[in-house]
């Protein structure tokens, strides 16, 4: 079972709560497997990421999402058929399609 960590902002959790988090418990992913680290304390991008990197040590995997993304419809089955380390996914409308 894959885990999530979504990296937050105070302006975006509006979108997290109402949006983020919902679409991941519509795919059957359970409140246990999704985590919020906010950066309420201004750490900044690099700073906070690296703590929330630090707070998933040893925890063998964790998908970790931008306040910001919009998840595909089989986001659930996708993540919890990939199990090789480092993995980094990024789509954008640009590079969808011929070329």
């Amino acid at each position: 079972m894959a885990s999530y960590l979504i990296h937050a902002v105070p302006q975006r959790m509006w979108y997290v709560n109402e949006y983020l988090i919902p679409s991941l418990k519509a795919q059957g992913i359970s409140d246990e497997s999704i985590r919020v680290w906010l950066d309420d304390k201004k750490e900044g991008n690099l700073r906070a990421c690296m703590h929330a990197f630090e707070s998933c040590e040893g925890d063998g995997g964790t998908w970790h999402l931008q306040d910001d993304v919009c998840v595909c419809k089989n986001f659930k089955i996708i993540t919890e058929s990939i199990d090789f380390g480092l993995v980094c996914g990024f789509s954008s409308e640009r590079y969808d399609g011929p070329g």
